[in-house]
């Protein structure tokens, strides 16, 4: 671990040097320096890294280790240091010390661990307030003169660069900057540290004195500089002539000045050289001293003569030019043909072999090359006739063989297939044997091969269509499949899409197949249903197609005047009767039709009427008689009110216990179960009468037009209400006035309201006793 004090600065003071006494251990020291940022270091086992370390150095040598560390009065400053493997030199707990005159106490604290490796620094600081100090003696507002050495980069020869140094110790002064003054042989003077001369000669050998001053003091320190001769190269050429040629082909030359030699080029160490290429030649030279000098020698060769041309090959009866390259130029030539021209001319009948000698400065140059003599061959080439399309084969016959081809459509065989196109082409072929060379050409004539189009036809179901094969050549012969007819037009019913196809001939030329397609649109299916073929009126019927295509267009038509498109329809009757419906169908432009024959059949609705031999029951039991008056219905059933019903057509009835009065209703009914009804009150002698029509027929003809109840006694018109709802529980109308009736309209527009029946209900006040009477029923509205 390592261990050291800290205190409490009472003034500002620099710390500039610190030093680990040697009593434990002589091993290299390590020191740390910290400020401690909040307070003092706690008592072990506590301990703090609030500090900042102001300086450390590790494995520093025996000695004062220099520093400069500003204090500030008030800082708390801790000093550490270990030598070796971390011993500490110890002296007394609590130790009091003076700085600049001020009593301080240095106490005892340090860190487990000992920070050598690495460099590390200060951690998890303690105190041991009375327990020895670890010491270490720290030297403050010190300044010491500097110590120093002078060096150079001598011995150096003449005219090589010589570098002086001046080095200080420290390196670096405590306060300020190091500043240099020198001095030399000849004259020598520099402000620089390590000033440098380019080109020493021999007078600036000698003594050199450099001044370092501090702020804390000066030094001088020498350095003797050594500046040797340099050499001077020579070299002889004892040959005389610096060019290399056909009577000089070696020159020997000597080294002088120095020594040692050594030359480049490979001629190695000697003084003496021989040099048989050119080039420049140098050789450096050394004196006793190590100094060199070098000197240089250009050699040149003067050009050896050439002479180079090349043969060739010709066919029988030909001529070649022979063209001899020479260098260089200047010389004489002389072929064994006896021409002496570098360009000749020769047509051997065989295969000869011509020399050159080229002569230059007395040297010459000899070159041969041979002039081959190839037979001449020939050849030719058939020709053909084709349809276009169509390839033939053409031939190369050639009278001697062993030869290549070269067709003018770039093929190589002897043998070539070709199809040239209209109008047909002539193909050239070059025969070459042994680089001689023959032409021959043959002639391939096409005839067109002729084209037919054939229009496709669409047709409905059931009709007849013509196809015409129309040729692009006029002349040709036409043949039809499957039927084999001849004639460019043909008449066809198929039943279904079918394709049918045509060939054409002209001059041998048979046209590609041609096809044209009858395309059979199907008729559309126009069976229909409907959702109901008989009923009431108004009976609205939906007919919808059995096969539904959405291709297909429907016009539908009925006896009762109805017209309408579509896949499916609605139909109102609104009037008694049996009617024929039709449909009309297009598909693609094919029309088809079916017509059913009274295939709906409604009924008007009956209009059940009676009327009762009285309205007013006036004894406890009485027999009532009923007039029947109703329309159009077939049978009759009468509900008496009193859970007593009949079939009769105008029955009579007796009723028992007539004090609460009853309600009669008769239904009315047609074959087709088309009904009607309508009730009527017999009241008893108290209370009040009244009577509510079933039926109303707002058609405009002044009768029937409006449908209102009539109380006749014994209520209060002027708490009236009735609401008039259709089957589906809207309200249609509504009216709080007794003399006001519904006119068969409903909406803000006043539009008409369908045919058929309409619950009532009407809330009216009894006088007598106070009471709420609601009366519900139906109503018929009839146009």
């Amino acid at each position: 671990m390592i261990r050291g004090y800290h205190f409490t600065a009472p003034t500002n003071f620099t710390i500039c040097g610190l030093q680990v006494p040697t009593d434990a251990s002589n091993g290299l020291q390590t020191i740390r320096v910290v400020r401690f940022t909040a307070a003092a270091p706690p008592a072990f086992p506590g301990n703090t890294n609030a500090f900042i370390q102001l300086f450390t150095i590790t494995n520093a040598a025996n000695g004062i280790v220099p520093c400069n560390i500003p204090v500030t009065a008030g800082q708390i400053i801790g000093v550490y240091g270990v030598r070796g493997s971390c011993v500490n030199s110890y002296g007394p707990p609590n130790f009091v010390t003076s700085i600049l005159g001020f009593n301080t106490t240095l106490q005892r604290s340090g860190m487990q661990s000992c920070p050598t490796p690495g460099g590390a620094p200060m951690t998890n600081i303690w105190s041991e307030v009375f327990y020895n100090i670890g010491r270490i003696t720290m030297y403050i507002n010190c300044c010491a003169p500097p110590t120093g050495v002078a060096t150079n980069s001598g011995p150096v020869c003449v005219g090589n660069p010589l570098l002086l140094t001046a080095s200080p110790t420290p390196a670096i002064p405590l306060n300020g900057v190091y500043t240099y003054a020198w001095t030399g042989p000849n004259g020598f003077t520099s402000n620089l540290q390590n000033p440098s001369i380019p080109n020493p000669t021999i007078a600036a050998s000698g003594t050199y004195t450099c001044t370092i001053n501090s702020p804390c003091g000066s030094v001088q320190v020498t350095t003797q500089v050594i500046v040797n001769p340099s050499p001077t190269a020579t070299i002889t050429n004892n040959t005389g002539g610096n060019i290399i040629d056909c009577n000089t082909p070696v020159i020997n030359v000597t080294a002088g000045g120095g020594t040692t030699y050594a030359w480049d080029n490979g001629l190695g160490t000697n003084n003496t050289a021989s040099i048989s290429n050119a080039g420049l030649y140098t050789v450096t030279v050394t004196n006793a001293q190590g100094c060199t000098d070098t000197a240089s020698i250009a050699i040149s060769v003067a050009p050896t003569p050439t002479v180079s041309f090349n043969g060739a090959t010709i066919c029988e009866g030909q001529s070649t030019t022979l063209n001899a390259a020479v260098s260089p130029a200047g010389g004489t030539i002389a072929w064994n043909s006896g021409q002496t021209a570098t360009t000749i001319t020769v047509n051997p009948i065989q295969t000869t072999t011509y020399t050159a000698t080229y002569t230059w400065n007395g040297c010459s140059a000899v070159d041969s090359a041979t002039v081959i003599v190839n037979l001449q061959p020939s050849v030719s080439v058939n020709s053909d006739t084709i349809c276009n399309g169509d390839t033939t084969t053409l031939v190369a016959t050639p009278d001697l063989l062993g030869g290549t081809y070269q067709w003018s459509n770039g093929q190589t065989l002897q043998s070539i297939n070709v199809n040239p196109g209209l109008p047909g082409t002539t193909y050239s072929v070059v025969y070459t044997l042994t680089g001689c060379t023959a032409q021959a050409s043959g002639t391939v004539t096409v005839n067109p091969v002729p084209v037919i189009t054939i229009a496709p036809v669409i047709i409905c179901f059931g009709e007849t269509a013509a196809l015409t094969a129309v040729p692009n050549l006029p002349g040709g012969a036409f043949l039809w499949s499957p039927a084999g007819q001849t004639t460019n037009s043909i008449n066809v019913t198929p039943s279904v899409t079918t394709n049918y196809s045509a060939t054409y001939s002209l001059l041998g030329c048979i046209s590609p197949v041609a096809s044209g397609q009858v395309t059979v649109k199907p008729l559309p299916l126009m069976n229909f249903t409907a959702d109901t073929t008989y009923g009431c009126i108004p009976l609205n019927v939906t007919f919808t197609p059995t096969v539904s295509n959405p291709l297909t267009t429907y016009q539908w038509s009925s006896t009762n005047g109805y017209s309408g498109a579509g896949s499916q329809v609605q139909v109102l009757y609104t009037v008694g009767g049996c009617y024929d419906m039709s449909v009309v169908g297009t598909l693609n432009g094919c029309v088809d039709s079916s017509t059913m024959i009274d295939y709906i059949c409604v009924e008007n609705y009956p209009t059940a009427e009676f009327d009762a031999s009285t309205l007013l029951f006036t004894e406890t039991s009485q027999t009532v008689n009923f007039e029947n008056s109703s329309l159009g219905a077939t049978t009759y059933l009468w509900d008496f009110g009193d859970g007593e019903f009949s079939t009769e057509f105008s029955p009579a009835h007796l009723f028992m216990g007539t004090g609460s009065g009853f309600e009669i209703t008769l239904i009315a009914s047609t074959s087709m179960g088309c009904i009607d009804s309508t009730s009527l009150s017999i009241a008893p002698q108290q209370g009040g009468i009244y009577y509510i029509p079933n039926s109303f027929t707002p058609d405009g003809d002044m009768y029937n037009q409006v449908f209102k109840p009539v109380f006749t006694a014994g209520y209060d018109i002027y708490q009236y209400n009735m609401l008039i709802f259709n089957r589906w529980g809207e309200v249609v109308f509504e009216t709080n006035n007794l003399d006001f009736g519904w006119d068969g309209s409903y909406g803000l527009g006043g539009a008409d309201a369908l045919p058929g029946s309409y619950t009532y209900t009407i809330n009216i006040k009894v006088p007598e006793n106070d009471d709420r009477v609601i009366i519900t029923g139906h109503v018929n509205l009839i146009r």
